[in-house]
């Protein structure tokens, strides 16, 4: 670069001339205007320009400046950051040339600055801020709090879900179709209300790297605000995505830290709010988790566990365990789902829970459900060599999202089935509706070629994923496999045995086969059994078993009992395998009564929309504990059997999918409010019953997702000024009056309504 040059840059660069026998430089009057200050209030002293660095670039520019100076290049190029005179820091570009004397002492240096900030600290695929500048907002969001303890912020780290490497380098703008999309809905949820915090400059959301998005929360009203936060983030990621002409379903995660917790620097806060994010996907993803020392504790946990894991397999350290299906018609079995167990040598068995989302986000799951497709094989085929009488046993394995996508999942089935000698339709496999849903045409392509081979296929924990009956008719299955969240129900509620019915009436017009998880009791098989459920699996038969014991239970399958009802199968229902000419059968009555089911379906999935949203309006939460998505599944998710101890049941609301009637029963009081949410406000009816707390929005619209009932013991109340606060064991909920009345009457109001929930509920004394 010559003198020339650098005056050819003056349009759109600010030039200075340093003379180093003065010790004095010139700046033009476009370099003060970059730095906004005027022209004539600039001095000459080089500090003009240094003592404007950033102080984490200083000590770099005066290295490579003394280098420059003393014998290096005739040029040099060092970009930094210059604070403007709003306190702000500008990145620039920074290029100089030496003019050197005869004996090479440099005397005189010409450079410019150009500002280059959009280019440094934009992220070109979606548009929204880079790590960078994230990282620059954050630090001053830090040391706001720093100087005033009342100001609060909140970090959000956000991951898609998606099975992406995490690069640094951003891809093409257009080449990510979803992750513009995402972005896009990212600043809406941002714009809508951003979790409560008042409007501020430092209030974003920006892309760290691969998959992976941050959101600053900067001037929270309270800390408690940034989970709520997190669920409302959640909530918009985890609707489909409209993407080529079909929907895509997203598992996303979120980790909260919040500034309650006191950071030295921004990188502290980021880390945090990063194991957080690390064990919302140890739990199963699509959750928000907030940082604690508790996180903190099962983080490095998992950190352990990661280094044990890839050597567990050559060392044998995984079995295999079998949970019957029992066939409601014979009471013996008819099959088994195989789940993977890991004994590691010191620390005796270690839940699946644990090690099946590190599987997952290693990529080991892919080898780990090699092996146990293998080994179940193998297994069935030992089994039906000992014992011919049953040959049409069958063994189901699981499916996991990356297992499902690597491309050598058929020659794997094929090499598993040719290794044990073992005909294709003794071989089941199952996936999740929501890993179905996350490429349905691949999906079903996939599966085609499964069937071809003769492998089964079942849709399993079906009903708490996002298709519902919408897509069942798209997947070349088998079988159907009710999630236990409506087994566990369907003695207390008539509602999902008319779900339950009319599911297993349309399951059975596409000719496939109903099978009832997590059976526990007598009532719920009885249920089972008149709802036309061909199977049931579960607790009350028997838990996952060892191969001595499957095989037993094998050859003596299980007496009836003499309360049980005996089986009936429904009218016009097939209880056999669909074989041949019969499956050719059901399938042309599947297509007579195509209008009969997707007209069905719409009313169904209408009703479903209320009950399956039970986990807090989150329509893709998950209903079981144990993560499901995995090869060969490592514990079933049903609950004790009767007589063990049972886990205290989470308080999770019931949304109310209608408003209620303005009469409620005898002693009920009901008080308009105004919900207050992280995102937004809404108004409703909050309404103290017989059973505990209800809440129903105003506008339908929110019902579903915002309405909920709360029953008594499972929820405390307060009032504090003038806001009334309910808290169950999983959310806080915040209600003020929604009428415009003074601080005193509304509090006076929220006072007596508490006084009457309190009054109303069971085995208080009364005062």
């Amino acid at each position: 670069m010559t003198p020339n040059h650098l005056a050819a840059r003056g349009d759109h660069a600010g030039l200075w001339d340093w003379n180093l026998a003065t010790n004095r430089v010139h700046f033009s009057p476009r370099w003060a205007a970059m730095v906004g200050v005027d022209e004539r209030s600039i001095g000459n002293a080089p500090e003009e320009w240094l003592t404007r660095v950033h102080p984490d670039d200083a000590p770099e520019l005066r290295r490579r400046l003394e280098e420059f100076l003393a014998a290096g290049p005739s040029e040099f190029d060092c970009p930094h950051r210059l604070r403007h005179a709003d306190g702000t820091y500008r990145w620039m570009s920074c290029h100089g040339v030496v003019v050197r004397a005869e004996g090479g002492e440099a005397v005189r240096v010409m450079g410019c600055h150009a500002d280059v900030t959009a280019e440094r600290v934009s992220d070109a695929s979606t548009g929204l801020p880079n790590r960078l500048l994230f990282m620059d907002h954050l630090a001053r969001a830090l040391g706001r709090a720093r100087r005033n303890p009342a100001h609060h912020f909140a970090v959000l780290l956000i991951d898609l879900g998606r099975s992406l490497p995490h690069d640094d380098a951003a891809s093409p703008p257009s080449a990510d179709p979803l992750l513009t999309a995402a972005a896009r809905r990212l600043e809406t949820a941002l714009r809508d209300g951003g979790g409560g915090a008042a409007i501020c400059r430092d209030h974003m959301v920006a892309r760290l790297r691969g998959d992976e998005f941050a959101m600053l929360l900067d001037g929270l009203a309270d800390v408690g605000d940034a989970r709520f936060a997190g669920d409302r983030v959640l909530e918009a990621l985890l609707a489909p995505f409209m993407v080529d002409g079909g929907e895509v379903f997203l598992s996303s995660s979120v980790g909260v830290a919040v500034s309650a917790t006191g950071y030295a620097t921004p990188e502290a806060v980021v880390r945090d709010a990063d194991t957080a994010l690390h064990r919302a996907r140890l739990l199963g993803g699509a959750r928000a988790e907030a940082f604690d020392t508790a996180t903190l504790r099962s983080a490095q946990h998992a950190v352990q566990l990661d280094t044990n894991f890839m050597g567990a397999l050559g060392r044998g350290e995984f079995v295999l365990h079998y949970q019957p299906v029992v066939s409601l018609g014979t009471h013996r079995v008819a099959g088994f789902e195989a789940l993977v167990r890991w004994r590691d040598p010191m620390r005796g068995i270690i839940p699946p829970s644990e090690f099946i989302p590190i599987a997952e986000k290693t990529g080991f799951i892919v080898e780990l459900g090699r092996w146990g497709l293998r080994e179940a094989c193998r297994q069935v085929a030992a089994w039906r060599a000992s014992q011919p009488a049953v040959g049409d046993v069958w063994v189901s394995v699981n499916l996991s999202s990356p297992h499902l996508r690597h491309p050598a999942l058929i020659g794997d089935v094929t090499q598993a089935l040719a290794e044990a000698g073992l005909p294709a339709r003794n071989l089941v496999v199952e996936l999740t509706e929501s890993v179905a849903m996350q490429n349905p045409a691949a999906v079903k392509s996939l599966l085609m070629q499964l069937r071809v081979m003769g492998v089964r296929v079942a849709l399993d924990d079906f009903g708490t994923g996002q298709s519902s009956l919408a897509y069942l008719h798209q997947f070349p299955a088998d079988k159907l496999k009710l999630d236990r969240s409506f087994v566990s129900d369907v003695e207390s509620r008539s509602d999902v045995r008319d779900i339950v019915g009319a599911v297993t009436g349309l399951a059975h017009q596409l000719g496939l086969e109903v099978i009832a998880e997590g059976v526990e009791t007598d009532g719920q098989l009885n249920h089972m059994r008149s709802l036309g459920c061909e199977y049931v699996q579960g607790y009350y038969f028997s838990r996952p078993v060892g191969h001595e014991r499957a095989a037993e239970l094998l050859q003596s399958g299980f007496p009836a009992r003499a309360d049980v009802a005996p089986a009936a199968a429904p009218p016009g229902a097939d209880v056999s395998v669909p074989e041949g000419p019969a499956m050719a059968r059901n399938v042309r009555a599947a297509l007579r009564t195509r209008a009969l089911y997707v007209a069905a379906s719409v009313v169904l999935i209408v009703s479903l929309a209320g009950w399956l949203t039970r986990d807090g309006g989150n329509p893709a939460a998950p209903v079981a504990a144990v993560p499901r998505e995995a090869a060969v599944r490592g514990e079933s998710a049903s609950s004790p059997p009767t007589g063990a101890p049972a886990a205290a049941p989470a308080a999770a609301p019931t949304p109310i999918p209608a408003a209620p009637r303005t009469t409620a029963t005898s002693g009920t009081f009901a008080i308009q409010v105004a919900h207050k949410h992280t995102l937004r406000d809404c108004r409703g009816r909050l309404n103290v019953t017989a059973r505990g707390l209800a809440y129903v929005p105003e506008k339908a619209e929110d019902r579903a997702k915002d309405g909920f009932v709360l029953p008594f013991g499972q929820f405390t109340s307060s009032v504090s000024d003038d806001e009334l606060t309910v808290r169950s064991s999983e959310k806080t909920y915040r209600f003020k009056v929604a009428d415009t009345v003074g601080k005193d009457r509304a509090r006076t109001r929220l006072a007596e309504f508490d006084k009457r929930l309190k009054a109303a509920e069971p085995g208080r004394p009364s005062k």
